[in-house]
């Protein structure tokens, strides 16, 4: 009788590790893919301010409408706010020493060994930085309320120690979610920069 107890429990122990390993191998693999999602939507959000259009502004590529879709009107971006957002990437000045400071320690809040990511969520916005060259913060709108929207995301860069040259002129590039743009109608005339800024 001792045995059987003996043999029972290491059943039940080795069972209970095969369950433990196929958690963590279920997690691991969870985690390399919203990694590697992340990178692949970054690296889109880069080549994006190279040319942009409202097409490939903002990073995300958007499917064709199918003759079945009933959505009739799209938002138009200005592209003039696109070339501006471009321009001032490809001409950035130095950063002041008190924004490069700031910087440093808002890119801190990345997690440990990435250098890209999600520094900021809301159910209005995410706040994303972009490493590469050019690198650059982007603010996803994810609310039809676009002034509160951008208001919230000058608020939290102002808010990290930023000035109001970093957010116009490093500069601060917005885009509308794909949901928000398509809830939108074509006479909402979307400004990429940040408010205020030219």
């Amino acid at each position: 009788m001792y045995k059987k107890i003996k043999a029972e429990n290491i059943l039940i122990i080795i069972l209970a590790l095969v369950l433990v390993i196929i958690v963590v191998v279920i997690i691991y693999v969870n985690d390399r893919l919203h990694t590697q999602v992340r990178k692949a939507i970054s690296q889109q959000a880069r080549s994006s301010l190279i040319t942009p259009t409202p097409e490939s502004f903002p990073s995300i590529s958007y499917p064709s409408p199918t003759p079945n879709d009933e959505r009739v009107d799209e938002t138009v971006y200005d592209t003039k706010s696109l070339d501006r957002v471009v321009e001032k990437v490809e001409n950035r000045k130095p950063l002041s020493e008190s924004d490069a400071a700031v910087k440093g320690k808002v890119l801190s809040l990345l997690p440990q060994g990435e250098t890209s990511g999600t520094l900021y969520a809301s159910s209005n916005i995410i706040i994303d930085y972009i490493y590469g060259d050019p690198d650059h913060f982007q603010v996803e709108i994810i609310t039809t309320d676009i002034t509160q929207a951008k208001n919230e995301g000058i608020k939290w860069f102002v808010g990290q120690g930023f000035s109001q040259d970093f957010t116009c002129n490093y500069p601060v590039a917005f885009y509308l979610s794909f949901d928000v743009k398509n809830q939108l109608s074509n006479s909402t005339l979307f400004s990429a920069l940040p408010p205020n800024c030219q």
